[in-house]
């Protein structure tokens, strides 16, 4: 098959395998024998912990994804883990990031910036993806200004007259590469979800928007900040969502941050900080209105808390853990008291099942300024108020 390509010609590769001799042994049950051996438990998918015989929170956590394996623990521990691991599972190369350290992988850069804090972003991954090519597919030079992102206009799906069946390969494989490169960064996501569903009408529009956000984020790579939470950590999760009168649609939308207390800073730094998890889907169905629209974004984000609330008690051996759910609907958060939708039968059931999953897990609902809402960036484009640009 090498013969095909011929030196200094760009070609479209849309499939790979993982050849490494770990890869295979990593999805059977052999890492979870030895880790099992080594007294961890598992807490999660794809993420074990340790702790005292005693009881209390996790000395020792591993996670694996694919044919890559995350330990952390003390310097005893872990020497005594990587040994097990080399000698069962063949591991050759460790890689040990100290206080004030810096490791740059093919798709993650991780900065340890002291024993309280730790960086996530994808600068390499991103300076390393090259977009004169895509520019080359289109016959256009770069723009020298910059874009000033996605609206309502270029997120509509192509027309009948715009789609060009050309561009698909393109498009799927950008896409891809796209999705990837919105993996750290929460603040685009939406952009990335958004542009993936419009991939069944291939057209000229679509591949330059693609093109163009891949662009913006090499500038704009974003990273995720995590500071130290404690020995009791408090859950906050937001939730929010849009909703488009012309059409009835709804975009939902949830983030969950873990905290060492209860009280909220208000500057953007740490409005940013300790992004657990974030999600975005369009609602499945039409909606009436923006009030059921939330109501949805609601149930959205309490499918997904039970199981972060869980890992959170088992990470840290706590029994009960506080959990603070935000809305900036004022009129939810009226009926969620009132136990009463304004709306139809169909989400008052929705509502009388959130109010019961709350009490399930002994959760609050507090409403918060729209400003200070960071679910806010799951479900639009641009925020006309400048909140967490």
């Amino acid at each position: 098959m090498a013969a095909e390509y011929e030196p200094g010609g760009t070609y479209l590769v849309e499939m790979g395998l993982y050849g490494l001799p770990c890869a295979a042994q990593l999805f059977d049950h052999k890492l979870e024998g030895v880790c099992s051996e080594l007294g961890f438990k598992r807490v999660d998918t794809a993420i074990a912990g340790k702790a005292l015989p005693e009881g209390g929170r996790a000395q020792a956590i591993v996670m694996n994804w694919i044919d890559d394996l995350l330990t952390g623990a003390p310097p005893k521990e872990h020497k005594a883990l990587q040994e097990t691991l080399n000698q069962r599972l063949g591991f050759g190369s460790v890689c040990v990031i100290e206080e004030g350290s810096e490791r740059k992988f093919s798709e993650v850069d991780i900065s340890r910036v002291s024993t309280e804090e730790i960086h996530l972003s994808q600068v390499s991954y991103l300076e390393n993806t090259n977009t004169a090519p895509l520019w080359e597919i289109l016959k256009e030079k770069r723009p020298s200004k910059p874009w000033k992102g996605l609206d309502g206009k270029s997120a509509e799906p192509s027309t009948e007259e715009e789609v060009d069946n050309q561009y698909e390969k393109p498009i799927r494989a950008r896409v891809g590469t796209l999705q990837w490169g919105v993996r750290m960064n929460p603040l685009r996501a939406v952009w990335g979800h958004t542009v993936a569903q419009l991939i069944s009408k291939p057209s000229r529009r679509i591949f330059k928007t693609v093109v163009r956000i891949i662009k913006m984020l090499k500038g704009h790579p974003n990273k995720r900040v995590f500071t130290s939470v404690g020995l009791v950590p408090v859950v906050h999760a937001y939730f929010d969502a849009a909703f488009k009168f012309a059409t009835y649609a709804a975009r939902l939308g949830y983030v969950v941050r873990i905290l060492h207390s209860i009280e909220l800073r208000g500057d953007l730094r740490s409005l940013l900080e300790n992004w657990i998890t974030w999600a975005t889907k369009r609602a499945g169905k039409k909606v009436g209105s923006s009030i059921a629209g939330e109501v949805l974004a609601f149930e959205f984000l309490l499918k997904k808390l039970f199981g972060i609330v869980a890992l959170v008690k088992a990470m840290w051996g706590l029994k009960k853990v506080r959990v603070i759910v935000y809305t900036d609907s004022g009129p939810l958060h009226d009926q969620f008291k009132s136990g009463k939708a304004q709306t139809d039968a169909t989400m008052q059931s929705v509502l009388e099942w959130c109010i019961q999953e709350m009490r399930v897990l002994g959760a609050d609902l507090q409403w918060i300024a729209r400003s200070r809402n960071v679910a806010n960036v799951m479900t639009k484009y641009a925020l006309s108020g400048g909140e967490m640009a």
